[in-house]
């Protein structure tokens, strides 16, 4: 299964929606149908880690999926990210299919940029 690598950069205490990934295959490139699928994305300080930083998936409402035109944007609230304490994480993005079964896996860098309180 092939990677694609992605990067996010997160403000602290701003609600963020990421840009918009479109996974297309083919040739000509044409974009995936990801009805009925889902998605999760879990970031760790590194592969090893138990410590999940971040859950997001299509069931809690952190990811959504374009259906037809084959898009993928996360969400993260300004409370949630204001609670970060790291700057730097990996993360695995990964679509399921109808079985459940996981059909793509995105590895994603995720940089979280300080909330800066200036008066």
């Amino acid at each position: 299964m092939s990677s694609k690598k992605i990067k996010f950069e997160v403000e602290q205490g701003v609600d963020f929606d990421s840009q918009t990934i479109t996974w297309k295959v083919g040739s000509p490139l044409a974009p995936v149908d990801l009805s009925g699928m889902k998605a999760r994305a879990v970031a760790r300080l590194t592969t090893d880690s138990d410590d999940v930083l971040f859950n997001l998936t299509t069931e809690n409402g952190g990811i959504t999926l374009g259906g037809t035109s084959g898009t993928i944007k996360l969400a993260l609230t300004g409370a949630q990210s204001l609670s970060y304490k790291w700057r730097v994480a990996i993360c695995f993005l990964d679509i399921f299919d109808q079985t459940g079964r996981i059909i793509k896996r995105f590895d994603a860098d995720v940089y979280v940029k300080p909330f800066l309180n200036v008066p």
